[in-house]
């Protein structure tokens, strides 16, 4: 796809049907609710965003403080998703693009109705830890981006830096968040383009690692659920070491 390689990043439409869209949505609501009110048992994959009340949460999230949940490894918790046809679609298409690819990791990530927290400028690569891993993790890999419902601007859409993947690698500060998880956010040069990608349901967005992105926060009045997949090359044997190192959680 020439807009992947030139800029990054590709803005695919109507990939999904609104079946395929509802079949996962459910599986995934029902991951988070119950997710929610279990205790954590070892390695919790469970975070919780900036923990800031706002408008439109529940009592008990008023309580709790909580106004963006994120499960990683979602298909691992769920494997019912792996057999959905928005998985099977997004499985298929990143072999036509990038060859004998799988599954490494994914997440779900849901913002509450007008939330307060914004995912900040960052490239995926700068997540591993070590040099030679981070520029081993921008090649072949795809990371697809899936919204569960319309997005824009306003409600948090994805948006990128054209060109950024063709870069080295920026220096990216770590942060705590305030449920105890550590992030990483970048400092944008100052002839960045920014370029926000809105998309109606159906539609997804693939980027690079290397592609410096953002979402904002969700300021409109549902919540905004994006399924977020990546793909690589090994991806499978990947899960299977870290199922192994107990990085990777069990099925519930």
């Amino acid at each position: 796809m020439e807009a992947l390689d030139l800029n990054g990043f590709a803005v695919v439409r109507d990939l999904f049907t609104s079946d395929d869209i509802r079949e996962a949505e459910i599986l995934l609501d029902e991951l988070c609710v119950n997710l929610q009110s279990r205790p954590p048992e070892g390695r919790d994959h469970r975070f919780y965003g900036e923990m800031r009340p706002v408008d439109g949460l529940t009592a008990q999230d008023h309580a709790d403080g909580i106004d963006q949940f994120e499960v990683r490894y979602a298909a691992s918790f769920e494997p019912r998703l792996l057999e959905t046809r928005l998985f099977r679609r997004c499985e298929a298409y990143a072999r036509a693009l990038c060859g004998d690819v799988s599954r490494s990791f994914d997440h779900a990530i849901i913002k509450s109705a007008r939330n307060v927290t914004e995912t900040p400028w960052h490239q995926d690569a700068a997540f591993h830890r070590f040099g030679a891993a981070r520029q081993a993790a921008r090649l072949k890999r795809l990371h697809f981006w899936i919204p569960l419902q319309d997005v824009g601007p306003e409600s948090g859409c994805m948006e990128f830096i054209a060109g950024s993947h063709r870069n080295p690698l920026l220096h990216h500060d770590r942060f705590q968040r305030s449920s105890g998880t550590m992030g990483y956010a970048t400092t944008l040069p100052d002839d960045s383009r920014r370029v926000a990608c809105p998309l109606s349901v159906g539609g997804l967005t693939v980027h690079l690692p290397g592609t410096v992105h953002y979402c904002g926060r969700n300021a409109s009045d549902r919540p905004r659920k994006a399924w977020i997949i990546q793909f690589a090359r090994f991806g499978e044997v990947q899960l299977f070491f870290k199922r192994l190192a107990g990085w990777v959680p069990k099925a519930l």
